[in-house]
């Protein structure tokens, strides 16, 4: 596809995503068609088995009434607010043209990658007012984190107009001012990232032949390292730090994987299946995880670590192309 849409026009990387996305039947990332170099992968995860609906969203018991939960929509250019205690909708954000993926930090700062206007807008927790916009020049974000230890925000691009097609790394000091660039020659799409408590920085892609990548930015290092994952990986999905291990998601068959890191190796110490959770756009909350589900325009929640079915839902409002989406407090 990259052959026929050529950078840098308008809507490129946003028509590969959505075409991908649904072709898997996912309302997020989830694999790249075969002419960007990836295979879409036929191992679809399955509907989840029947969960009522609850009109009130269970939220996680150590968080307060004033958690919020924020879903990116590609296609309708919005972020919608909801309040998990009513499972309402709050406030809207508008986002033109393309707020994908999320990240969001101890104090509930909410920041949103705008893949389309390569940019990157924070917004303060509850407030519908933009705080700020950084640029991301010639880039396509796609998933960003905070680091816990520094502030610094990393922001994951899928491709790049800066020398190629290929992705890189933004990384703004104490998410401010203009990004220093990481790239690696082994990562061709950098689709998520995430800081450990350290400020260790792991972010997922692949390399051109579409085989998964895994590597490391550790803090205060000028260089990714490609670390050896003892798992294999069909789809990058999300990439989080769940309070003990870096968490990562195969985006094709609703699992996340808890890893451990030694050396130069990633080593799977514990797996977690959200039966019917798209395993890309989702959020680890304490004992919680916040998924969007695959088969329908909700959001559910399950158990952490043990996976499972969903012990609640959340139906989405006036939704199109839900993206992501990550839990404010």
């Amino acid at each position: 596809m990259l052959d026929r849409l050529r950078f840098p026009e308008k809507d490129t990387m946003q028509q590969i995503l959505r075409t991908t996305a649904y072709v898997l039947g996912v309302s997020a990332i989830a694999a790249m068609p075969a002419g960007c170099g990836g295979a879409i992968s036929s191992n679809i995860p399955a509907p989840a088995s029947a969960v009522q609906p609850s009109s009130v969203f269970a939220r996680p018991a150590h968080h307060g009434s004033s958690s919020l939960l924020y879903v990116s929509d590609v296609g309708d250019s919005t972020v919608t607010v909801y309040s998990p205690a009513s499972g309402k909708p709050v406030s809207t954000l508008e986002v033109p043209p393309a707020p994908e993926g999320e990240c969001t930090n101890s104090a509930g700062t909410v920041w949103i990658a705008n893949e389309d206007a390569a940019a990157i807008v924070e917004y303060a927790h509850d407030n519908t007012k933009q705080v700020a916009k950084l640029g991301d020049p010639g880039n396509y974000p796609s998933g960003c984190s905070v680091s816990p230890k520094t502030g610094d925000l990393a922001v994951a691009n899928i491709a790049s107009n800066n020398g190629g097609p290929a992705g890189e790394l933004s990384i703004y000091a104490d998410a401010k001012g203009s990004p220093t660039i990481y790239q690696d020659a082994g990562i061709y799409r950098y689709y998520y990232c995430g800081y450990d408590s350290s400020g260790d920085l792991f972010v997922d892609g692949i390399q051109q032949d579409g085989k998964f990548v895994f590597a490391e930015l550790p803090s205060g290092a000028s260089k990714l390292t490609v670390l050896t994952l003892k798992q294999s990986i069909s789809t990058p999905g999300g990439v989080q730090w769940d309070g003990k291990h870096i968490a990562v998601g195969d985006a094709a068959t609703s699992t996340i994987y808890q890893l451990s890191i030694s050396g130069n190796t990633a080593s799977v110490v514990g797996t977690v299946d959200i039966k019917g959770g798209n395993a890309a756009a989702y959020y680890v909350d304490g004992t919680d995880v916040v998924a969007l589900i695959t088969s329908s325009s909700e959001v559910g929640t399950w158990k952490y670590p043990a996976g499972g079915k969903p012990t609640s839902t959340l139906k989405l409002t006036g939704t199109d192309e839900p993206f992501d989406v990550v839990v404010s407090q």
